[in-house]
């Protein structure tokens, strides 16, 4: 979610679920579980295609979390 925040601010414009669904070639689900931080595996398409369309890298996608 802070990618597309941050993209949002660097564009001066709201960015919608249906505008990245549509960039991407991302399926509503996918995008959707994204947006709401509950999405736990990534396939290479998915991580290739968020990259892109928010300009950054893997590191910015993916956090390593301890289950502790």
């Amino acid at each position: 979610m802070q990618l597309m925040t941050q993209k949002q601010l660097r564009e001066n414009r709201i960015i919608r679920s249906a505008e990245i669904i549509r960039e991407t070639g991302l399926t509503r689900p996918t995008v959707q579980t994204w947006i709401k931080g509950e999405l736990h595996r990534f396939d290479e398409d998915a991580i290739i295609a968020f990259c892109k369309y928010f300009e950054c890298g893997i590191g910015d996608l993916l956090e390593i979390v301890d289950d502790e």
